[in-house]
């Protein structure tokens, strides 16, 4: 794994706490810590998420999720992107 997908995974918060979070000697916050904004949005999207099967009589819904894994991909390609473009800008300032 490279160094930006590590950086991803940690603010994603795929490890848990016993796994180092450091990265070049800087602290990698996990944003889906308990009452972060990430926190926050995840769990109001939750609830959407289970009243839109409520609404639709059904336990799941799996074109509702693979539309959230679709946001999740596209999040995570932007992620990348940005990490790019911030290495490219930094080395030439």
């Amino acid at each position: 794994m490279g160094k930006k997908e590590r950086i991803y995974e940690l603010e994603s918060g795929y490890f848990t706490k016993e796994v180092d979070h450091v990265v070049d000697e800087v602290e990698i916050q996990d944003e889906f810590h308990e009452g972060s904004t990430c926190s926050r949005l995840y769990e109001e999207m939750t609830e959407l998420k289970k009243k839109v099967c409520e609404k639709l009589q059904v336990d799941e819904e799996l074109d509702l999720e693979h539309i959230i894994d679709c946001m999740d991909a596209i999040t995570k390609e932007i992620a990348m992107k940005m990490y790019d473009y911030g290495a490219l800008i930094g080395a030439a300032e």
